[in-house]
């Protein structure tokens, strides 16, 4: 293919080895990886895509998700039309083996297949590298304007990689210790490149594509004890996954070590948002002891846009329900209040401030891709406190050292002058044993504040609108903001989803919030939007089955796919808008 440093691979596969494979293969040319879930959207894979302009394109043919089949090569065929650049398309052959990849065919672009280009053995030695060569380049979306595209370094995400697996993780070479380590993930999350980074410590990786929910054997119905037999029968030692599984398992009263021999397990690790002190709780009761002593859980809190962690955990230091364990090693991280006159913070301790890093870590971005400048990298990090990298969270630095993480910072809702992060929201909301997960966002255009909320389907009946001026009912996710968090924060509106960007009246006139008709038929198109997005995550993360769909409105019929005799209230999610 004549691929050569510095030539972008990109590639659109599921978390399979393949996708580590293909990985391993680009780094070791100097070449640039990177790579999108195939359950993304041909646009959202794009926006991604198409401003690094690829040079191969590597794609499956599709993937199969909670039993249910799903054809990508519609999805490929859109996207090679859309990057001219790809002068190389490989073809894997995962769902069916006899997939025609001449519908991939195009003027200037060549054919291969994965398979036959893994079949032989080949002697190569692997290029050698500046230290900040780039690797990769990742994702994450801004508030506005195309996804950032940010480009880590070779020895960077190399050294934080090692670190966090051998030193903060405590896991070895598999050879010496035995360990094998497993995160749940799609190769659309940041968590997707710690398995390959295990694999510079010599540890196994134990990789699962699918549905950790996935329909059970017995009843066709959804059972996230998949993901733990899954992790039983792999040998896992260290297993991780997102705070909002734990939450799930909590809420379906799993029991995993009955379900499977666990014995293996020495850690828990969990991330993606802060965990609930409930969750704590369960996994220390549902998971085996590790020496006659409750598992080691070890929360980290970090992110895509320095692929690595903040905080994490230490095995040699004691853990504090619903705190992580320490800073972690080369990461100078402070709680910094408001800036003052000159643009400096005061470090603070046992306060809520912004988290800052206030030394340079190795893996901190090289750059974003054609930032001119870097305008728009300094203006994502170093706005707030000139020089001084400002993440975007609230952090509180306990006395002993450890650490809270109480949500974004630029996502706070300040009602009536009392400042309330969404960490909190979440947590009251998520209390509730109808609420499967929530989301808090802003649409493009001023408007309240909203936190989105997906419900269980017997929550149904309370999904009527209420307003500002109506005391929550039983169950009510309103009242539940305003019993834990601040009576202030109680919201004032709540809508079923089926009613987001429904509101009576023609068009062009005021709408509800105040704006011109055509903005807020968009930002009610954007609120939709959202709570598709959100509810399409949790299904993935949360386990539910093939035949969960977005929540019906009432009166609308049961999903096709749906198991005979499967309760109205079990066919998913049903997501409300909480306008606070």
């Amino acid at each position: 293919m004549g691929v050569q440093r510095g030539d972008r691979v990109c590639a659109f596969l599921p978390n399979t080895p393949h996708a580590v494979i293909a990985f391993l293969a680009t780094a070791s040319l100097g070449a640039i990886w990177s790579v999108c879930s195939p359950d993304m959207g041909p646009l959202a894979v794009l926006d991604r895509f198409r401003q690094i302009e690829p040079k191969v394109l590597i794609g499956v043919d599709g993937y199969v998700y909670g039993g249910v089949e799903h054809d990508r090569l519609p999805v490929l065929r859109q996207l090679l039309a859309d990057l001219p650049s790809v002068q190389h398309a490989v073809l894997l052959r995962y769902r069916d083996e006899a997939a025609d990849a001449s519908v991939l065919a195009g003027p200037g672009r060549t054919l291969h297949d994965f398979a036959t280009l893994v079949a032989d053995d080949v002697a190569f030695e692997p290029e050698w590298l500046p230290f900040d060569h780039p690797l990769w380049v990742v994702y994450s979306s801004g508030t506005t304007g195309l996804p950032k595209p940010i480009v880590h370094g070779h020895g960077g995400v190399m050294l934080e990689a090692l670190k966090m697996g051998a030193l903060h993780n405590n896991v070895g070479a598999s050879v010496e210790t035995g360990d094998r380590y497993h995160w749940y993930s799609s190769t659309g999350w940041i968590m997707w490149n710690t398995q390959p980074g295990a694999l510079l410590g010599g540890t196994t990786v134990c990789t699962f594509d699918g549905n950790p929910g996935g329909p059970s054997a017995k009843t066709g119905r959804v059972d996230l004890n998949t993901i733990w037999q899954f992790a039983a029968e792999a040998g896992a030692t260290f297993f991780g996954a997102g705070a909002a599984f734990y939450a799930n398992c909590l809420k379906a009263g799993l029991e995993p070590a009955k379900a499977a021999d666990l014995s293996r397990l020495r850690a828990i690790g969990s991330t993606g948002s802060p965990l609930a002190t409930d969750a704590y709780h369960w996994i220390w009761q549902q998971m085996p002891k590790v020496d006659g002593q409750r598992i080691w859980l070890t929360p980290i809190s970090g992110g895509t846009d320095f692929a690595g962690a903040f905080v994490g955990g230490l095995i040699t230091l004691p853990v504090g329900e619903g705190e992580m364990q320490c800073r972690c090693l080369g990461a100078a991280v402070e709680a910094w209040s408001e800036p003052d006159a000159a643009g400096r913070g005061r470090a603070l301790v046992d306060e809520v401030g912004e988290l800052v890093c206030v030394t340079p870590m190795p893996s901190m971005p090289l750059r974003f891709w054609n930032d001119e400048g870097n305008k728009r990298y300094l203006d994502s990090y170093f706005d707030m406190y000139p020089g001084i990298w400002r993440h975007g969270d609230w952090i509180r630095i306990t006395p002993r050292g450890g650490a809270i993480i109480y949500g974004r910072s630029d996502a706070t809702i300040n009602r009536h002058g009392i400042r309330m992060g969404t960490a909190e929201l979440y947590r009251a909301v998520e209390a509730q044993p109808e609420v499967l997960d929530s989301s808090g966002g802003r649409p493009r255009i001023p408007r309240p504040r909203e936190l989105h909320a997906a419900v269980r389907g017997a929550a149904r009946g309370r999904g009527a609108r209420r307003g500002a001026d109506e005391a929550p009912e039983a169950g009510d996710p309103r009242g539940a903001v305003g019993a834990a968090c601040a009576q202030r924060h109680l919201p004032g509106q709540r809508h079923p989803a089926h009613a987001v960007g429904q509101e009576d009246g023609a068009a062009g006139e005021e709408a509800a919030d105040g704006h011109a008709g055509r903005a807020g038929v968009q930002a009610r198109r954007d609120g939709q939007c959202r709570l598709r997005a959100l509810v399409r995550r949790l299904c993935r993360e949360a386990g539910c089955g093939a035949a969960c769909r977005l929540g019906p409105a009432p009166g609308r019929p049961k999903p096709a796919g749906a198991p005979r005799g499967q309760e109205r209230s079990d066919w998913g999610p049903y997501p409300i808008q909480l306008t606070i």
